[in-house]
């Protein structure tokens, strides 16, 4: 399994090295020693940094959601315009095909490592309040879902369904 998850990472490495990037300045942001920063090694870290567990809740709550956030809402963008051009306009072309892969790159690459989802989810529970709580277990649900391979075919089926949806929302 940890090759198939290596293999994906590769496949993916824009948003591997994009989710890898941002985890490293948060921890040199926080002061939080960095063991490895090499994102593309062939383990269970592969696309994301080894460093050593923050023990506050804003730190670990930087390291998990920044990458998220930023993975998500730009691969969004560059999905959208590429999975409608591609699915519904049927235009294959080199410059679409490159965003559909770069947006599910970016998609694929949305959640933490196993160890900072559940690093994330008991300082939440131990500290948090409110919706902290909620979203560090969405993030926990999200590092096992990633530690399985499911987030490339969760990225590629909701490349297919967004066009759909737009379809239906803003087409008469």
């Amino acid at each position: 399994m940890i090759y198939l998850y290596a293999i994906l990472k590769y496949l993916t490495f824009p948003g591997s090295i994009i989710r890898a990037t941002i985890e490293h300045t948060n921890c040199r942001k926080f002061g939080i020693p960095i063991e490895d920063d090499n994102p593309l090694r062939f383990d269970d870290l592969c696309g994301h940094v080894e460093h050593e567990l923050p023990k506050d809740l804003t730190a670990a709550a930087r390291i998990v959601l920044r990458p998220f956030i930023f993975n998500l809402v730009v691969g969004f963008f560059i999905l959208f315009y590429a999975a409608v051009a591609v699915f519904m306009a049927g235009d294959f072309s080199l410059v679409d095909l490159f965003l559909l892969w770069l947006g599910i790159s970016l998609w694929s690459n949305v959640f933490p490592s196993l160890e900072d989802g559940s690093n994330y989810l008991y300082l939440a529970r131990t500290q948090g309040k409110g919706i902290s709580k909620a979203i560090a277990g969405f993030m926990r649900v999200g590092a096992a879902l990633d530690t399985w391979c499911l987030s490339l075919p969760l990225a590629l089926v909701f490349a297919y369904i967004l066009p759909i949806i737009f379809k239906y929302l803003f087409v008469a």
